[in-house]
């Protein structure tokens, strides 16, 4: 059967499917995803913003301007100098590689933005000592590992930095991690159920 070619771009247009958010999500969670965090924003981001190419890169736009004040604010914390924050938000501004993330329809920035909340939540988790920052910490790791699960590596320098400089946090940081397993624990099983498809996806 002969179709008009418009028939086929809609096939390539979400918003004119007849897809709701909760068999998107059954389809997302179904499948073998390392970033399922990225298209969960996205699923609701088409039916806000569009679901044409620019679209989808606007959201990474998005994102890179919202991490510029939070990079800000951990850069001063940091080196207790508003200075440095200026600094360090001017070189992350212009970085080429930070631009070409931010105009991909891809996860990069995203993550880029939950390593800088998670040390920004860590520094002052370690100085001002709230409960809330606790909690905060908990959840912002748990995003960060579904956004990506090299993420690992951030919170394992975290235990690093405790066991070497704060010893005295080392329980309470074990207790920490072990929440973040928890949470994150569905996932791992689905890596375990579908590692041979994950394992031939990068054989190159």
């Amino acid at each position: 059967e002969i179709k008009n070619i418009q028939f086929y771009k809609d096939l390539y247009s979400l918003n004119k499917q007849d897809y709701t958010v909760t068999s998107q999500m059954k389809g997302l969670f179904s499948s073998t995803q390392l970033t399922p965090l990225h298209y969960s924003f996205l699923i609701f981001w088409h039916r806000i913003a569009g679901d044409e190419d620019i679209h989808y890169r606007l959201f990474s736009v998005f994102i890179f301007i919202l991490c510029l004040p939070f990079l800000f604010f951990l850069a001063k914390r940091l080196f207790n100098s508003n200075l440095a924050g200026w600094i360090a938000t001017s070189l992350f501004s212009v970085s080429p590689m930070i631009h070409l993330f931010s105009q991909e329809a891809r996860y990069y920035i995203l993550w880029a933005f939950f390593i800088i909340l998670l040390n920004l939540i860590f520094l002052n988790l370690l100085r001002a000592k709230k409960r809330y920052h606790s909690v905060l910490y908990i959840i912002t790791a748990v995003l960060s590992l579904y956004t990506s699960v090299l993420s690992v590596f951030v919170i394992f320098g975290h235990f690093l930095y405790i066991c070497f400089s704060e010893k005295k946090f080392i329980l309470k940081f074990t207790l920490f991690l072990i929440i973040i397993f928890l949470f994150y624990s569905p996932w791992i099983y689905s890596f375990y159920l579908n590692r041979e498809e994950i394992v031939s996806a990068y054989t190159w």
